[in-house]
């Protein structure tokens, strides 16, 4: 989903920076940390030290914390309307999969071997209601 220096950052966690980032003056620029996750306030991003979070942010960051960062802002749960029927083409099935993005594919047969499941549980569940 990113690249470069934030290749490996949850999305909740780079929407933070985004909104510290756009908080100290500066606009909402992913490319910034894309090139280094450690850009300062001066240099377009913001100053870890002038946030709420403080520390808290440098620990998340720098030392690639997720699990500090989920512990004070918890993930929100996908939620799903059992009732729905769920159409089965790979646009929904990828809008499912980019809500789960800590779930990180080896390979793309890996991650076609996902998308295949999901689409036979959807098909199932479909069929079921019927």
């Amino acid at each position: 989903m990113y690249k470069g220096d934030i290749a490996d950052f949850p999305h909740e966690v780079v929407e933070w920076m985004l909104e510290q980032q756009v908080k100290q003056g500066n606009k909402r620029d992913v490319s910034v940390f894309e090139e280094c996750y450690c850009t300062t306030q001066a240099g377009g991003g913001f100053n870890w030290h002038d946030t709420n979070d403080g520390y808290f942010c440098r620990q998340v960051t720098e030392y690639r914390n997720f699990d500090l960062f989920f512990s004070r802002y918890p993930r929100k749960p996908i939620k799903l309307n059992a009732r729905q029927r769920v159409d089965t083409n790979n646009a929904n099935i990828e809008a499912v999969l980019s809500r789960l993005e800590f779930i990180r594919f080896r390979t793309k047969r890996e991650k076609k071997a996902v998308v295949d499941g999901l689409k036979s549980q959807i098909i199932k569940t479909n069929e079921d209601e019927n």
